[in-house]
């Protein structure tokens, strides 16, 4: 049977070997390139995070939102664009930034959003809609 010696010499000799295998490992992870790949709400505003390109879409939306003089508004838009965090939506209605409720009836989802950005286009205007999360699906009744 080994003495409490050894066995203290024993722990003592695993343990250190582990902490050098743990420096080394993060060491390597520190000074490897990171590759974001990830993307979410709040993070659209650099294009390198998004994971997908956007593609182009040309379905029918409904929009929603309440104004600060709290009355509820609602629109028909054009989707132009989506990608797995944000859509591009062309509405004959001007939206202020903030949040609304975005439909999609072809896709049968719904979800909040954040209005980015609203400019004058040729046909009305052009909305950047940052999703709030994820799509939900629209329930018929």
């Amino acid at each position: 049977m080994p003495s409490s010696v050894t066995i203290a010499l024993l722990g003592i000799v695993i343990f250190l070997v582990v902490a050098m295998i743990g420096k080394r490992i993060l060491a390597l992870l520190q000074s490897a390139p990171v590759n974001v790949t990830e993307s979410g709400p709040g993070l659209s505003q650099n294009p390198e995070l998004r994971s997908l390109p956007p593609f182009r879409a040309a379905d029918r939306v409904l929009l929603a939102w309440e104004d600060s003089d709290h009355r509820f508004g609602r629109a028909e838009g054009q989707l132009v664009e989506i990608s797995e965090y944000s859509a591009r939506v062309r509405s004959k209605v001007p939206l202020r930034l903030g949040t609304c409720l975005i439909q999609i009836p072809a896709l049968r989802c719904t979800t909040a959003c954040n209005v980015r950005r609203c400019d004058v286009a040729k046909s009305g205007f052009d909305l950047g809609l940052e999703f709030r999360g994820p799509l939900f699906p629209t329930i018929r009744t």
